[in-house]
């Protein structure tokens, strides 16, 4: 390992993409990178946990949410990726002719279609590390409790990525004319915003 190590790996040339006046990578993006870190950092502490865990039992719990979290950290980043897509498929839609009623009509539904995988990507997002949060008083049972500060800080970084995803998914809300669309997600979305804070309480109550 070279150090320092975060100046040397991709996250580095992620982030100055990120500070750039590009139109993707954003807030979506973001916020699932912040997401993945924090699954990232959930995997460290049941490896470190693993190297002295000696009944099978245990190591089998400890196997099956270092599993979790992997994959956690796997969707985050195909998420982030989702995101930034959809986002480029409403700044495709967006510069559609206008000009007559048919080019009206088709650039309407493909704002429309467009907006709804703005929205869906950032939901995904929330209601993933929503789901990670839930497992974190589990994996505090049976880790390291020498590791307790960094299972703090995953959760509020998972916190951190769902509060920022339901913002991303709050734009694009705004925006959308389908009622039936607007209501499951706008559902989904408040279920997902109750789950962070709850989540999140649970996590550091156990970690206390």
């Amino acid at each position: 390992m070279t150090d320092p190590y975060i100046a040397t790996t991709l996250i580095a040339p992620y982030l100055s993409q990120l500070a750039s006046p590009a139109p993707t990578p954003g807030g979506g993006s973001g916020s699932a990178a912040v997401g993945a870190i924090g699954a990232a950092l959930v995997e460290m502490v049941i490896n470190v946990t693993l190297r002295s865990a000696k009944e099978d039992d245990e190591q089998n719990r400890l196997h099956d949410e270092l599993k979790v979290a992997n994959d956690a950290r796997i969707r985050f980043i195909e998420l982030g990726t989702a995101d930034e897509r959809a986002y480029n498929g409403f700044r495709v839609a967006l510069a559609l002719p206008k000009s007559t009623d048919d080019e009206k009509s088709a650039r309407r539904a493909a704002l429309e279609s467009a907006t709804i995988a703005s929205a869906k990507a950032p939901l995904e997002t929330a209601i993933l590390a929503v789901s990670i949060l839930r497992r974190l008083p589990d994996v505090a049972a049976i880790s390291s409790p020498h590791m307790r500060s960094d299972l703090g800080t995953a959760a509020h970084l998972l916190a951190a990525s769902g509060r920022g995803a339901i913002v991303m998914v709050d734009t694009n809300l705004a925006i959308l004319k389908n009622r039936d669309e607007l209501a499951g997600l706008k559902s989904a979305r408040d279920s997902a915003e109750d789950g962070v804070e709850t989540a999140l309480d649970a996590s550091l109550k156990a970690l206390d």
